[in-house]
């Protein structure tokens, strides 16, 4: 745990006139009586950043409102954004992770945008067509697999799949099978899709002060999932009418982007405040608590993590689109995700606990995860999303060769 020296005591330690350490992301009497630890707020310097020693001895770059967060939402809230007067109270028990080990990515502060301070890289063209190929490949894992590096497998596992993602799971389907013969009905049908994509969500905004719909954050990330996929198949296809409509619903996507975002952090704000009940269970009763909370969070992992990446992917497909037609872009800001890969590869609640309990789950910044190259992380253990948004950082020479050079004979060739 990490010590903010102009952090103040926890609420419950001044309460009882106890002497607090001011540990994060609790401190060591409240982790100790199983309480919700909470801070009162500081006043935070903008654009100040620290850094984050990592179980691995990497520092990672944070924004300080990272770095001095202390409350952690609740998993049944994370996973069901819409309730948020719930909350379930993690029981610890020998061997097991604990609240605030298992949930890192959930607080608040994880949900900041960092603006980028200087220029971006330059890289050569081929590079960003890499990119594209990429995630073309990738849409067709989703139509083969049911997930991919952006859409998690247990996302819409237990819901009825999405109309929305029904039908860009269709769309791919169909622009799989276009050729020179049938291109016009075949990006006509695309249109439809995305046509009616649009139409079903205009709606109202919450209210003056929000500017996400009345939806919830699982809503808000299968259209933008949706949308993104309709993108990323028409705006780089061989159709001149395709890729003018694709065009022009770019500030679409950059608004959904930003509304699921915002809906995002409202949920993890609105968690963070959410009183845990105080009851006391038998040894077997906390067992059961124990695993349901388990399930829980690794359901908010899964919601959390593919809402990070696909905001993510939205702003670096647009990003390359803009270089491969004006030549040049523009930062659109960074954000923190995981870059563990045996994390977004678990296939269940079970692994994913048990994977965390032996490695460090790498929480980065998007604009630092160059850090894993210069600090020699070995290739294989960061996922593939991270690997492949390094190539539009570094090229994809500099990738490569650090996977040969640890041991990994990984390629970012597509």
């Amino acid at each position: 745990m990490a010590r903010i020296s102009k952090q103040r005591a926890c609420i419950a330690c001044t309460s009882a006139k106890r002497r607090c350490d001011r540990t994060l992301p609790g401190c060591t009497r409240c982790l100790d009586k199983d309480m919700d630890c909470m801070y009162p707020p500081i006043n935070r310097r903008h654009g100040r950043q620290e850094q984050r020693q990592t179980r691995d001895g990497l520092s990672w770059p944070t924004t300080s409102a990272a770095a001095t967060a202390s409350g952690f939402p609740t998993a049944t809230a994370a996973a069901t954004p819409s309730s948020h007067t719930t909350s379930t109270r993690f029981i610890s028990s020998a061997g097991s992770l604990g609240l605030a080990r298992a949930s890192w990515f959930l607080t608040p502060a994880t949900w900041s945008i960092t603006q980028l301070d200087g220029p971006l890289n330059t890289v050569p063209v081929f590079v960003f067509t890499n990119f594209i190929r990429g995630l073309q490949d990738w849409l067709t894992r989703f139509l083969r697999y049911g997930h991919n590096p952006f859409i998690h497998r247990g996302l819409y596992a237990e819901a009825p799949f999405p109309r929305c993602m029904q039908d860009a799971y269709a769309s791919i389907a169909i622009a799989r099978s276009v050729t020179p013969q049938n291109e016009n009905p075949v990006y006509d049908i695309l249109s439809t899709y995305v046509s009616d994509l649009v139409d079903s969500q205009s709606q109202p905004a919450l209210d003056s002060f929000f500017s996400a719909p009345l939806l919830s954050t699982r809503e808000h990330l299968a259209r933008t999932q949706a949308l993104l996929i309709h993108l990323i198949l028409t705006l780089f296809s061989p159709s001149i009418p395709g890729r003018a409509k694709a065009e022009a619903l770019i500030p679409t996507l950059h608004l959904w982007s930003q509304q699921l975002w915002d809906s995002a952090l409202l949920d993890a704000n609105i968690a963070s405040l959410s009183p845990s009940s105080s009851s006391h269970l038998s040894t077997d009763m906390a067992a059961d608590a124990e695993t349901g909370m388990m399930a829980r969070i690794y359901r908010a992992f899964a919601l959390s993590e593919s809402t990070r990446r696909t905001w993510l992917l939205a702003k670096y497909m647009i990003g390359t689109y803009q270089v491969l037609k004006n030549g040049s872009t523009s930062c659109e800001g960074g954000i923190f995700f995981t870059a563990r890969a045996e994390l977004w590869d678990a296939p269940s609640a079970a692994r994913w606990e048990s994977i965390l309990k032996s490695t460090d789950p790498l929480f980065i910044h998007s604009l630092h995860a160059d850090a894993v190259i210069h600090n020699r992380v070995p290739a294989a253990e960061v996922d593939e999303f991270v690997r492949h948004l390094l190539t539009a950082q570094c090229g994809v020479e500099k990738v490569e060769s650090w996977g040969i050079e640890t041991g990994n004979m990984i390629s970012v060739l597509f």
